[in-house]
C-alpha cells in the first residue's frame, strides 16, 4: 500500500503559534515595543485601581468613568493613551517591511508621540509633579518634534559632530532619565520600607515599560543613523 502526503496545501500553525507569530512580527520595530508599553502599564494601572476600590459600594462603571475621565488630570493623560497608541501602530506600519523604515510614517508617529507627550506634561503638571512634566516637555516633546519636522536624513545642526547621536533622538532618550530614576527612587523606598507587595507593582511596571520605551528609542535612533549615512 502507498501512501501519499498533499504538500500542496500549506500547514495551518496552530492559534497560539499564530498569535506568538503575530507578537514575534510586531516586535520587529519600535512600534510593538511602544505599545506594550503602553498596554502594560494602562492594564496594569486599571487593575490596582479595581483592586484598591475592593469591597467598596463603587461599580466597575464609577471605577471607569474615574480613571479616564474623572478629573482634568485623568483627562489628559487618557487623550496621552490614545494618541500613544496610535503614535505606536503608525510606527509598526512604518516598520513593518523589515527594509528601512517609511519616512514618511515615521515622521508621522514622531508627531503624534509629540502630541501625546504634550498631554502627558499637562497630566503631569496637574498631578503637581513639575520636575517630571519640565523634563517630559523639555526632551521628549521637543525631540519628537523635532524628528517629525526635520526628519532623520537632514543635516545635522551646526557644530554638531557627524559621528554622535541625532541630537533629537538623543534628547528622547534623556528625557526618559527623569522619569526612570522617580520609578527608582519610589520602588527602593516602599521596600526599604516594608510595604506590601501591591505597592510595589506600580513602579515596577513602569520601569519595566520605560525599559520597553527606551528599546524603541534606540531602534528609531539607529534607523535615524542609517537614514542620515544614506543621505
Amino acid at each position: 500500500m502507498t501512501v501519499t502526503q498533499d504538500i500542496s496545501a500549506p500547514r495551518r500553525l496552530p492559534r497560539q503559534a499564530r498569535i506568538i507569530s503575530a507578537l514575534a512580527a510586531r516586535l520587529q520595530g519600535p512600534g510593538g515595543y511602544y505599545n506594550v508599553g503602553n498596554v502594560l502599564g494602562l492594564a496594569t494601572a486599571l487593575g490596582l485601581q479595581f483592586a484598591s476600590a475592593a469591597g467598596s459600594s463603587k461599580t466597575g462603571t464609577d471605577l471607569l468613568f474615574s480613571y479616564f475621565v474623572g478629573s482634568p488630570q485623568a483627562l489628559a493623560f487618557t487623550i496621552a493613551t490614545l494618541i500613544f497608541l496610535v503614535g505606536g501602530e503608525v510606527y509598526y506600519r512604518a516598520w513593518k517591511d523589515g527594509a528601512g523604515p517609511d519616512q514618511r510614517l515615521n515622521r508621522l508617529g514622531d508627531l503624534l508621540s509629540a502630541a501625546g507627550g504634550t498631554a502627558l506634561s499637562v497630566s503631569l503638571l496637574l498631578l503637581g509633579q513639575p520636575l517630571l512634566a519640565l523634563a517630559t516637555g523639555a526632551f521628549v516633546v521637543l525631540g519628537k518634534l523635532g524628528s517629525a519636522v526635520f526628519g532623520d536624513d537632514s543635516v545635522a545642526p551646526p557644530l554638531w559632530p557627524e559621528s554622535w547621536p541625532d541630537p533629537f533622538r538623543l534628547a528622547v532618550l534623556v528625557g526618559r532619565a527623569p522619569a526612570i530614576s522617580a520609578a527608582g527612587l519610589d520602588l527602593t523606598y516602599q521596600i526599604g520600607g516594608g510595604a506590601p507587595v501591591i505597592t510595589l507593582i506600580q513602579p515596577t511596571v513602569l520601569i519595566v515599560c520605560h525599559v520597553l520605551w527606551v528599546k524603541a528609542d534606540l531602534l528609531l535612533l539607529g534607523g535615524g543613523k542609517r537614514a542620515a549615512a544614506a543621505n
